[in-house]
């Protein structure tokens, strides 16, 4: 049976498929992998597990993260073929196979939400394509690039799964088995947990005797999912006395209190289009988050800088540190002011694009409301509308729970640092089909303000291409 099925009118969404995986391996094969959040302590990670044994605290600041995306890296430094930096450069390129996983499986829910529309493939894609942080994460050695690949062939299992006639405990093994590596790979991944639970949960009060699938699906992938990544965190609670181990002390209590009001509800107006560097939109969630969404506000991949007495690169932390000295030292060179401008204009010309993706998460909700007035009674449309609703609801769901999960871990741990657009990169997927979808919707009212739309993103696509590439090159 073929993966899917190409027509005519597909010749666009492939070349986006095709586009997107070109520039994740450009971007493979010139990042510097020691360049990122955290580069050095990732790379330890692996030096630590190719001696067959994982971190402890004294070995990493990562020590707390599950292993599995750092075993391939791992394996080939332990085979002695390979350098750290080497084996770090493969895992750089194994994260361009898991995006070429993510994307042809994102193509593959697009065809069960709306069966043999190419339009929806091609505009779910250029939703996801258009992320700058997208390719960013994918440049780096870290678990997030394998979670976002993991949450869309979570997607893609569970409405098969839940929404088809089948065999149900069978079914369950490869649901249990991908939410074991979820667990096994990042702990934001917790969070899909619950999104997959509130699916089940909203089916079953929509559905008349649902249950009786449900709960055995659910049952068993979640037994699954402990045998498989469930002793690593027994570890973590034998080693260092708690199975949510971090490398930092959390609030000693849940509360909105822990972060000032400008946390929540300043803008940084004044900055967020002028020059989105760190650290000048202070610890402000909504314009880092969306400057790291566009731009590179933490300076790990088109704002760069050098030492010119020994050629060494700086990014991050040392760049900031660089740059906070009066004055900037003349060994200092880098592009921070030149490109600052470009990166606010970025932040700016990226509102159209942003509006799309949120009007289609708002859509998502609506879904979800919809499902459940279906307690009520059959709805007009028949199953065919009733499983779409569902797709977009479980889409939904799947952002929601990822900002709800994301939201309460900044609010635990207080630092600006802590604020990264990566650390959600599992939520895009979904955001860019529900955007995609969006479009399709709005394009059955009006075509000329769906191809308005379309032009709209397009151009600012095209405005932030220079954003999608690393800066941070290095040779082979």
């Amino acid at each position: 049976m073929r993966f899917f099925r190409i027509e005519r009118g597909d010749r666009i969404w492939i070349a986006l498929l095709i586009g997107i995986n070109l520039i994740v391996l450009l971007n493979a094969l010139l990042h510097d992998p020691r360049v990122g959040y955290d580069a050095p302590e990732h790379l330890r990670y692996v030096e630590t597990l190719s001696r067959f044994r994982l971190p402890m605290r004294s070995d990493t600041l990562e020590f707390f993260s599950p292993p599995l995306p750092y075993l391939a890296p791992a394996l080939l430094r332990a085979s002695g073929a390979f350098t750290l930096w080497g084996a770090a450069k493969a895992a750089q390129l194994l994260n361009v196979l898991f995006s070429v996983a993510l994307t042809l499986y994102l193509v593959k829910i697009c065809d069960r939400l709306r069966p043999g529309d190419p339009r929806l493939k091609a505009a779910s894609l250029m939703c996801l394509g258009m992320l700058p942080v997208y390719y960013k994460t994918f440049a780096f050695v870290r678990g997030e690039p394998l979670l976002a690949c993991l949450s869309v062939l979570l997607a893609h299992r569970a409405l098969a799964l839940l929404l088809d006639e089948g065999p149900v405990l069978r079914g369950a093994v490869p649901l249990g088995l991908i939410l074991g590596l979820i667990a096994l790979t990042r702990q934001w991944g917790f969070f899909l947990f619950g999104a997959l639970s509130g699916f089940a949960a909203l089916l079953i009060l929509s559905r008349r005797g649902f249950w009786r699938r449900a709960v055995p699906v659910i049952a068993a992938s979640f037994l699954i999912a402990g045998m498989v990544g469930g002793w690593f965190y027994l570890h973590l609670r034998e080693t260092t006395g708690s199975m949510r181990a971090f490398n930092r002390p959390a609030s000693s209590r849940f509360s909105t209190a822990n972060l000032p009001a400008e946390f929540y509800f300043d803008l940084g107006l004044d900055k967020v289009f002028v020059d989105p560097v760190r650290p000048l939109l202070g610890n402000r969630i909504l314009p880092i988050l969306y400057s790291e969404m566009w731009g590179d506000y933490w300076t790990t991949f088109v704002l760069r800088g050098t030492d010119t007495r020994d050629g060494n690169v700086l990014s991050g932390g040392e760049l900031y540190e660089a740059l906070s000295r009066d004055p900037v030292p003349a060994w200092l060179e880098t592009n921070r002011w030149s490109i600052a401008p470009y990166l606010g204009r970025v932040n700016m010309v990226s509102l159209a694009p942003t509006a799309l993706l949120m009007t289609g998460l708002t859509f998502g909700a609506a879904s979800l409301l919809g499902n459940l007035s279906r307690r009520a009674g059959p709805q007009p449309g028949g199953e065919g509308r009733s499983d779409q609703m569902a797709i977009r609801s479980l889409l939904f769901m799947m952002v929601a729970a990822t900002a709800l999960g994301y939201g309460w871990f900044l609010i635990m741990y207080p630092r600006p640092d802590t604020i990264k657009a990566s650390y959600v990169l599992q939520a895009f997927p979904a955001l860019a089909i529900l955007g995609g979808d969006f479009l399709q919707q709005v394009r059955q009212r009006s075509v000329t303000v769906y191809r308005a739309l379309i032009g709209a993103t397009g151009l600012a696509l095209l405005h932030n291409a220079p954003v999608l590439l690393t800066r941070y090159w290095t040779m082979w």
